[in-house]
């Protein structure tokens, strides 16, 4: 068991691993599929119809339990869900659209909440192998095919298996985040094929010249070297670190204004411009969309003008799309659910709440850049905010009655 590599999966690791597998739709599928290709198209249904078929079983289980989950972070993030549902229909659209998508999500909170009731390390261990094997998938589809599976003469319009060139890195990093919580709660160090692991996902988001990833990434390794080499690097953190860190922003400044295009050469090798390719753009709409409704927004069907022959459906920045379509108050609801996933890191354990903090300050600047879709939102920050086994899992009745007997033996 605490070897990782070791795939020693228990039955219900299993049945888990095929139960959240619908939740998490390739975007391959879901790009591929709105071009008119039959397979891709075949796919989306599948996925679909799994989807509402797990819906029901957890329908089918709550109903049986009658337990809603207790955690502050699953309570806010279904009600950020229902109250963006409301305000999509104040906006009268897609009826079915709109249900499906609050159905799925309430749907995954449930399930995982349900998850997060098992053994801390086994909950981890498997969310672990899940996001692992996806990622493996995605790293060999960009290795094997740098212009993506569709051979496109462009970088920024390839298509890899897990999607575009920034919906790779989010598969990544949720399961660098699964693989160090795993660790740290095995009070296991570091080992050297997790360096290798996130070398190649490193070099994988920067053949698909996503900045954003890029740097996530880059941070996250200098995590896991930080925790590797711990009591050297103490004594450095200190000061030389500090000096470092002021030094390095004193040579941007200078280097900015007296040769910006030595910066904007720097920026466009990671992929980027200084408009952020094209964001800034989308942010400006965004915030004109916004200040037209401020209440309730412009509706979750606004298009975004990129240019004259390109247009998005997303502000490519989750806060500012979430203001744009929904107006103020599902923001305010989703900041706060942030708020109380951080609030609630379990100051006992220094060494995992670090790692928690280091990763939600990670996706937390990253939603500032990328739409998270909901699922990835739903595990990231219930895997943060989650403190205990029991603490607001799904328990069965047999279970409550055999903790409460147990506690009255003690006592």
């Amino acid at each position: 068991m605490k070897n990782f590599y070791k795939i020693r999966i228990k039955k219900w690791q299993i049945m888990y691993f095929f139960l959240l597998l619908p939740y998490f739709e390739l975007g391959s599928i879901s790009i591929l599929e709105q071009n008119g290709i039959i397979v891709f198209q075949f796919l989306g249904k599948l996925y679909t119809l799994a989807r509402i078929a797990i819906d029901v079983y957890v329908i089918a289980s709550f109903f049986k339990n009658k337990r809603l989950p207790h955690s502050k972070v699953a309570i806010m993030i279904i009600f950020y869900c229902c109250l963006g549902f409301v305000i999509q229909l104040f906006h009268k659209s897609d009826l079915i659209s709109s249900s499906l998508a609050l159905l799925n999500n309430v749907c995954l909170i449930f399930l995982y909440d349900r998850l997060l009731g098992r053994e801390e390390e086994d909950y981890l261990r498997l969310i672990s192998i899940f996001f692992g094997c996806l990622s493996v998938v995605g790293a060999w589809s960009i290795l094997s095919k740098p212009y993506g599976i569709n051979n496109s003469a462009y970088i920024d319009s390839a298509i890899w298996v897990l999607g575009a060139k920034n919906g790779n890195g989010v598969y990544f990093l949720v399961f660098l985040m699964a693989l160090l919580l795993y660790r740290d709660k095995m009070k296991t160090r570091l080992k050297i094929k997790d360096y290798l692991i996130t070398l190649v996902f490193l070099y994988c988001v920067i053949l698909c010249r996503s900045a954003n990833s890029t740097v996530c990434i880059a941070v996250v390794l200098c995590y896991m070297l930080y925790q590797r080499f711990w009591s050297e690097m103490a004594l450095l953190i200190n000061y030389r670190i500090i000096l470092l860190g002021a030094g390095a922003v004193v040579v941007y400044i200078i280097a900015a204004t007296q040769f910006p295009d030595i910066i904007n050469n720097v920026i466009f090798t990671l992929g980027k411009d200084t408009n952020f390719t094209g964001r800034r753009i989308l942010w400006e709409q965004a915030i004109q969309y916004f200040l037209s409704n401020p209440l309730f927004g412009a509706g979750g069907d606004i298009i975004y003008t990129l240019s004259i022959i390109k247009t998005e459906p997303h502000a490519h920045s989750m806060y500012l799309d979430s203001l744009a379509k929904s107006g103020i108050f599902p923001c305010v609801v989703f900041i706060g659910m942030i708020v109380a996933s951080v609030n609630s890191l379990d100051k006992k354990e220094k060494v995992m709440s670090t790692t928690k903090l280091i990763f939600a300050v990670i996706f937390i600047v990253h939603m500032a850049f990328e739409d998270l879709p909901m699922p990835f939102v739903i595990v990231i920050f219930m895997l943060i905010g989650n403190k205990a086994k029991y603490k607001f899992g799904l328990l069965s009745n047999q279970s409550e009655r055999t903790s409460k007997y147990a506690c009255k033996q003690i006592s």
